[in-house]
């Protein structure tokens, strides 16, 4: 009897938890771009250029072995970012267009909300 309860208290909230991965997604994927487009402007500026800038990262880091793969800050949250996006796949369950058109939206909003506002400072 508990166990039935908690399998229907977990499929309740499987929807949120896929809101939630696509958020985190779609906050590696402005932090990517702002390492990319704005790295002097943000809040990374005064971080190891080294790791952090990939303009600069990719003199410097090098290789995993056995792979074609740099472990700097771009590319690990490149990987987070495919990681959260199966994870919202994962937990998304009889999702509609609605669902559909929210998500995207959520994207869009927390995406610029990072890019535009707390990863930026001021020029």
């Amino acid at each position: 009897m508990l166990d039935t309860f908690y399998v229907t208290q977990i499929q309740k909230i499987k929807p949120m938890i896929s809101y939630i991965f696509l958020a985190l997604a779609s906050i590696c994927n402005s932090i990517m771009d702002t390492l990319t487009h704005h790295f002097n402007y943000s809040i990374f500026k005064n971080k190891n250029e080294e790791f952090w800038n990939p303009n600069e990262s990719w003199k410097f880091v090098n290789f995993l072995p056995f792979t074609k793969y740099r472990a700097d800050a771009w590319h690990l949250l490149k990987s987070a970012m495919i990681i959260f996006i199966c994870l919202a796949i994962v937990f998304a369950d009889n999702l509609n267009i609605i669902d559909f058109i929210l998500l995207g939206i959520l994207w869009n909003i927390v995406f610029n909300v990072f890019y535009n506002h707390l990863l930026i400072t001021k020029k």
